[in-house]
């Protein structure tokens, strides 16, 4: 679990990264009203963070054997099952950066209340009632699989929240 952790980080890493970057820009172009360039930061930031998911997903993949072997190579069985774990948890980052984004955005319009709410979701409620719940239909690999499934929960509300705050935000 711990190898998962240090190496899933170093990928979400790169998402938090970007929105540290981008939400200044946003939440300028927010306060100066100006709304032709907000959709366009938002359509891009969008763009950006599904394509870095998608990269991020497949490189962490590919490297999930080399990573594991650098981490725990003195043992071969347990080798094998970080190997595995990383290749199912992996599947997450293509969501956690449209959901870091998302968070990221609210914050940048103002708006803390919309923005914990959903890092709460997502971070918080959504995988404790997963890893709770997917271990006991699909065992170990339940738990791997419950920050995926956390992260798709998360994006399907994000996309509610987004939705329905377009027109205040003009986004």
């Amino acid at each position: 679990y711990g190898v998962v952790m240090y190496v899933a980080f170093f990928f979400i890493a790169v998402f938090f990264g970007y929105t540290m970057g981008v939400s200044p820009v946003i939440s300028y172009h927010f306060g100066a009203r100006d709304r032709q360039e907000l959709p366009s930061l938002f359509g891009k930031s969008l763009v950006i963070s599904l394509c870095a998911g998608l990269v991020m997903t497949a490189l962490a993949e590919i490297l999930a054997g080399p990573l594991a072997a650098v981490y725990v190579g003195y043992d071969a069985s347990l080798e094998a099952m970080t190997i595995d774990a990383m290749e199912i948890f992996a599947t997450c980052i293509v969501f956690a950066g449209i959901n870091i984004f998302s968070s990221a955005l609210f914050t940048a319009l103002n708006n803390g209340l919309i923005s914990a709410a959903v890092a709460c979701l997502r971070s918080l409620v959504f995988q404790a009632a997963c890893v709770l719940i997917l271990p006991q239909f699909f065992g170990v690999s339940g738990i791997w699989w419950s920050m995926t499934l956390a992260e798709v929960l998360a994006l399907l509300v994000n996309m509610v929240i987004l939705a329905k705050e377009q027109k205040r935000y003009g986004y």
